[in-house]
């Protein structure tokens, strides 16, 4: 960061919508207690220059969901995850026997999925069907539930801990088969016109999880690189759901005190470097990696900002939106005795 030396910095910790502000200390910043580089200072005092050395670099990571800004003259860099957007969409639930929207707990996804949907359910209505949801975005406890439902049977269908489902990076979402009033195989085509995949092998209404649908995104690579051997610690599709989760914010309990090590991991394998696998250390393949990105070694508070500031600019709708505002999923002709 471009801050003069000794001077404080700001701290914006997000968690969905609540946001709180720490100030700086001594020139550096403290997030829920752990020290960061102190910008134009070197490393905190009483902590050693991180230099190379992967053990040294552990020490200092980015708690999940922070925005890291520098108000000085206005100036402003952020750590910024892959932001969750409100979806407006009607759901399988009856208050009084009218469906209504799908409840806000499970209404959020990134900004693309979020267009995606937009797309999709305005595709369908013109071919005389509807987009009707039942599931999207679970949080760490939501996702919990589910598993533990499934390995009591009370759930049929299999929901992996948490951890292991795009749902938990609002990157997946399940549909009424029944409302969409065209042949699945027609479906996945109109889906896959919109970055939309089915799990399934086949277009069989009869199959289990026949309802699930992913848009994983730049994640999707992952799932290639893994699938294509150059990482092999978890099968492709968790790797997958590994990296939309962390990029995120969220917690994956698997890299314990590592989250942000692994999700640089991750990053850097969306850009399209190879570094082995994502398993929250930085060996010598990650350091690579980094010099191959021009991410500097020598700066890991600010490692995970500059591959996120790449993956902006490569997968800018994974970060904002772009189609316009005024098209609504909620635009059709109001009924005559309305207007009367």
């Amino acid at each position: 960061m471009r801050t003069a030396q000794g001077s404080p910095m700001e701290v914006l910790c997000v968690t969905g919508v609540a946001t709180s502000r720490l100030s700086g200390h001594h020139g550096c910043s403290r997030i829920h207690g752990t020290a960061l580089l102190c910008p134009g200072r070197g490393p905190p005092p009483g902590r050693p220059d991180p230099g190379p050395d992967p053990a040294v670099w552990q020490q200092y990571h980015l708690p999940g969901n922070n925005l890291v800004t520098n108000q000085k003259k206005g100036e402003q860099e952020e750590t910024m995850k892959t932001p969750l957007t409100r979806v407006e969409i009607l759901s399988i639930y009856k208050v009084h026997g009218e469906r209504v929207l799908l409840p806000e707990r499970m209404a959020l996804a990134p900004p693309d999925v979020r267009e995606a949907i937009r797309g999709l359910a305005g595709d369908l209505r013109k071919a005389g069907g509807r987009l009707i949801l039942s599931d999207l975005f679970r949080s760490h406890d939501m996702q919990l539930q589910a598993h533990l439902d499934w390995k009591s049977g009370k759930k049929k269908a299999y929901s992996p801990p948490p951890g292991g489902s795009m749902h938990e990076a609002g990157r997946a979402f399940d549909l009424s088969l029944r409302d969409l009033r065209i042949p699945l195989a027609e479906f996945w085509e109109m889906a896959e016109r919109r970055g939309v995949f089915p799990i399934i092998g086949a277009p069989d209404r009869r199959k289990s999880e026949a309802w699930h649908f992913d848009c994983p995104g730049s994640h999707r690579r992952v799932a290639d690189y893994y699938r294509a051997g150059r990482g092999d610690n978890m099968p492709p599709y968790k790797a997958m759901a590994v990296s939309a989760i962390l990029a995120i914010g969220v917690r994956v309990d698997a890299f314990g005190d590592n989250q942000d090590a692994a999700r640089l991991q991750a990053s850097l394998i969306r850009l399209g470097y190879e570094l082995g696998n994502i398993d929250g250390r930085i060996g010598r393949r990650t350091r690579e990696a980094m010099e191959q990105a021009e991410i500097d070694i020598r700066e890991p508070a600010l490692a995970v900002a500059r591959a996120e500031d790449l993956l902006q600019q490569r997968f800018a709708g994974e970060y904002r939106e772009s189609s316009p505002m005024e098209e609504d999923l909620f635009d059709f002709l109001v009924p005559p005795h309305v207007l009367a």
